[in-house]
């Protein structure tokens, strides 16, 4: 199941200040090796610099396994967690519905 997450933190705990949290957050949640411990796959990343945002596309079996993910992310901000799909697979549904 897909999942979209907005993670977001203030200026003050931005791990771009600080590299030992950067290593802690930021790098550890977009390692390969982090998704495989939790058993999901980060599908893509982006981030807005400015606006001290993240956004994340996750392919996750289960909402524990994202839980997991996102931990080390919940020391220096709040999420927002959104199950998706993908609009094409989306109009192949409806196609086969109408």
């Amino acid at each position: 199941m897909l999942f979209h997450i907005r993670h977001e933190h203030n200026e003050h705990l931005c791990p771009a200040l600080d590299p030992k949290l950067m290593n802690s957050t930021f790098k550890m949640v977009l390692s390969e090796e982090h998704g495989k411990k939790c058993n999901l796959e980060l599908l893509s990343a982006y981030i807005d610099g400015p606006g001290h945002t993240i956004f994340l596309i996750v392919d996750a079996d289960n909402i524990a396994n994202l839980i997991k993910f996102l931990l080390p992310l919940n020391k220096i901000g709040k999420a927002e967690v959104r199950p998706v799909i993908d609009a094409r697979d989306l109009m192949k549904l409806m196609d086969m519905e109408g």
